[in-house]
């Protein structure tokens, strides 16, 4: 389980102040919504959690981010090292075009692992896991478990072999999560990860958001406050780029601290 840590940052695009010294610890084995009209920060925040907004010329970081004490924007930091730790789940799900076999076990390919380190990561999903030295049945057996672990199994055991931009948008938002597990992520982070999906799916990782929440720390960005209230342990609130009020989801829904957080709960503002 890896800890994350929120140290001063600052986000500026084209030189405009975007996040305002953020401080934050994000509790271990959590739900974490981060919630707040649109505009205020949200996603900035969230993505710049695994760096993502390095992919933008225009963006300027200061501050830290520190996973398990170590700062992801150090120069020396072992960004893919750093990024296995970190899965991420988009507003609409992004299949790799090939099977739905090969999109879980994609990751543990490109990191070139081994047998070894296949079966630690199953035995870290589901202990007392088969092992295998054979490298083929580990990573059979890791595709197996992870999906699984996403409630995606039994839709899909007959068909691995098929592309996976057949699954539904559902289905597919689901192999996302499978995806991330693979590699042995220990944060899960979630861009409005229901925001494109029926009501059906949206309940279904849910129900896969709160089973992983005892091993895991997940952070999701929601702008559905019904949400937030269902799934959320622990509540960020941001207005304008600014850290408003974060804590246990039940304070901060019951009985919250600032003016504009209850202005927001009760509708009041947006």
């Amino acid at each position: 389980m890896s800890h994350l840590s929120i140290k001063d940052l600052h986000v500026y695009y084209e030189g405009v102040e975007t996040l305002k010294g953020i401080d934050l610890e994000i509790p271990d084995k959590s739900i974490v919504a981060i919630i707040g009209p649109s505009g205020c920060g949200k996603t900035t925040l969230l993505r710049s959690i695994n760096r993502l907004l390095e992919l933008s010329s225009d963006v300027k970081v200061t501050g830290r981010v520190e996973i398990d004490g170590e700062n992801i924007y150090d120069p020396k930091a072992d960004l893919i090292s750093l990024r296995k730790k970190m899965g991420f789940l988009s507003q609409r799900p992004f299949p790799l075009p090939c099977s739905i076999f090969d999109n879980v076990a994609y990751g543990p390919k490109i990191h070139r692992m081994d047998a070894d380190a296949i079966n630690a990561v199953a035995l870290s999903l589901e202990a007392g896991s088969k092992v295998s030295q054979n490298r083929k049945e580990a990573l059979a057996n890791l595709v197996e478990i992870c999906l699984k672990k996403a409630g995606l199994w039994e839709e899909v055991k007959e068909r691995l072999g098929s592309p996976a931009s057949r699954l539904s948008i559902g289905q597919q938002q689901r192999l996302s999560l499978a995806r991330a597990l693979a590699v042995g992520a220990e944060l899960i982070l979630g861009d409005e990860p229901t925001s494109a999906l029926d009501p059906i799916s949206t309940k279904q990782i849910e129900e896969q958001f709160k089973a992983l929440s005892s091993q895991y720390s997940i952070v999701m960005v929601t702008h559905i406050l019904r949400q937030a209230r269902r799934l959320a342990d622990y509540v960020v609130f941001m207005y304008l780029g600014e850290l408003i009020e974060h804590g246990p989801a039940e304070k901060i829904f019951n009985s919250p601290e600032k003016e504009m957080t209850r202005r927001y709960i009760k509708g009041d503002m947006s």
